[in-house]
């Protein structure tokens, strides 16, 4: 163990580890981390990226999972297509980054987190009214126990006719608000059926 006032060593440090990687002894707040302490920790890495305008259009929708809308995943296709349904009209390809965020009520008396995922499909611009539920163009991935539901569409196809955007939890039943941002260089436009 590395004593962070820096001037003393305890354990089995080299000069390597004993060395300041970011330059400066002061107690600024700043540290760093071996590797194989980080692998040892840690088993994911979240990277930020600053999007900023004029280069990259945000547009922002809310929606929430109550009553019969919380519906649960395509596990449940007769429920499905209560969830809530936005379309997305995409007039040019554009690189896109989509993120669901679903209300944290941990420490406000709430719940904990629910697995949620989104998924985009071509549906001609309809939102759906039967238990038959197509392929996704795009999704989420697997749901997921997390605040927050991203991924990164390196080229989403322009779609004029609009996709149908379903955003879920897992389990039907489960109630809380969430958003959905879509980042993107070219202007595209999402509105609640």
């Amino acid at each position: 163990m590395y004593n962070l006032d820096r001037k003393k060593k305890t354990g089995n440090f080299t000069e390597l580890n004993n060395r300041n990687p970011l330059g400066s002894d002061e107690n600024d707040g700043a540290f760093w981390m071996g590797l194989n302490d980080f692998i040892n920790n840690y088993s994911s890495i979240s990277i930020v990226s600053v999007f900023e305008s004029p280069t990259w259009k945000k547009i922002t929708v809310t929606g929430s999972w109550r009553g019969s809308n919380a519906a649960g995943c395509s596990n449940h296709p007769e429920n499905f297509k209560n969830n809530p349904q936005f379309l997305l009209v995409v007039p040019r390809n554009t690189p896109a980054v989509i993120n669901m965020t679903q209300t944290d009520k941990r420490g406000q008396g709430g719940k904990d987190l629910f697995a949620v995922g989104w998924s985009f499909f071509n549906n001609a611009g309809k939102k759906f009214s039967s238990d038959r539920i197509p392929r996704p163009a795009y999704k989420s991935g697997s749901y997921s126990f997390s605040r927050d539901m991203f991924i990164e569409v390196p080229e989403l196809k322009s779609n004029n006719e609009g996709y149908t955007v379903v955003c879920a939890t897992f389990d039907p039943g489960e109630e809380t608000d969430f958003s959905l941002t879509i980042i993107s260089k070219e202007e595209v436009f999402v509105q609640l059926f």
